[in-house]
């Protein structure tokens, strides 16, 4: 078994890359997994890249997702980020958090202005009704919205704690949850095209 692990590990033929993909997915046994992980990061190629920002955002696993980040940062994968901010989008806050974790390790500047796009993220969920008559009120004093005799909305404010952590490390400065002065000290880094984004270089 040894032999077969250390071939698997050494593995660096780039049309292996979607059969290692699918092997991660139905290996049973930890350990081989992160050997399928390595080799992937070994390969390197855009299909293995590709497989490796899927692993790390979406895999059940803890373990293969941060094998997965740790080949993506090692790598130095300038592919992967693309895909990474595309993972940004979409209502799933613990995908959003994950994407940004790897983000924040790829050490790449493209990915600070869509990591403040989600640093605060709204999701509005609608529950009950049939689809029946909807009547809108507004409560005396709070200000908020009502839906009588139908489907009931409501919005949920997230921060994003891995987004605010990638930012933090990206840039060298923090304005914690505060979106605008992400956004102002952003534009003032843009007037100067030879200023780094980090402050301590």
């Amino acid at each position: 078994p040894t032999t077969v692990a250390e071939q698997i590990r050494l593995t660096d033929d780039p049309l292996a890359a979607g059969p290692l993909a699918a092997a991660v997915a139905a290996e049973p046994v930890a350990r081989v997994r992160l050997l399928y992980v390595e080799a992937l990061g070994r390969i390197g190629s855009p299909g293995a890249i590709g497989s490796l920002v899927t692993l790390a955002v979406d895999h059940a696993d803890a373990e293969v997702r941060h094998a997965a980040t740790e080949q993506l940062a090692e790598h130095h994968a300038a592919w992967a980020v693309p895909p990474l901010i595309a993972a940004l989008a979409g209502p799933d806050n613990g995908r959003i958090n994950r994407a940004a974790a790897v983000l924040g390790r790829m050490d790449d500047q493209r990915a600070v202005e869509p990591l403040i796009g989600v640093l605060v993220t709204n999701h509005t969920t609608v529950a009950g009704g049939s689809g029946g008559q909807t009547s809108v009120t507004f409560t005396p004093g709070g200000g908020g919205l009502a839906l009588g005799g139908g489907p009931q909305a409501t919005t949920a404010v997230r921060q994003n704690r891995s987004v605010l952590e990638s930012l933090t490390k990206l840039t060298g400065v923090n304005f914690s949850w505060n979106v605008a002065a992400w956004r102002q000290w952003l534009a003032a880094q843009d007037l100067d095209p030879q200023t780094d984004l980090r402050r301590d270089r």
